[in-house]
């Protein structure tokens, strides 16, 4: 089974997360990890946003994140072990 860690924030956030467990991924989400209202455009440190523990996964979705916060995403698919991270684009 896959393993997946969801960074997410913000309504839209929420609604990719809703989405998944709604066509039957719920049981393969080991962890949730909500940044709505945290930081801006620019983190100087971002893994001073890192959760005290994380979960193995095999997959990390970032949905709904701004600016730095994506750097976050990846620092946790880091420590998951991750071998694979979606993130949004929002470049033309």
């Amino acid at each position: 089974m896959m393993r997946i860690i969801m960074v997410t924030a913000g309504n839209y956030g929420a609604r990719v997360v809703n989405t998944m467990a709604v066509h039957g991924l719920a049981p393969q989400i080991v962890a949730v990890f909500d940044y709505t209202g945290e930081g801006g455009d620019f983190l100087d440190d971002p893994s001073s946003l890192l959760p005290s523990r994380t979960p193995d996964a095999d997959l990390t979705v970032a949905a709904g994140l701004g600016g730095d916060l994506n750097l976050v995403a990846a620092e946790i698919a880091a420590e998951s072990g991750s071998g694979c991270i979606i993130v949004e684009s929002h470049a033309p």
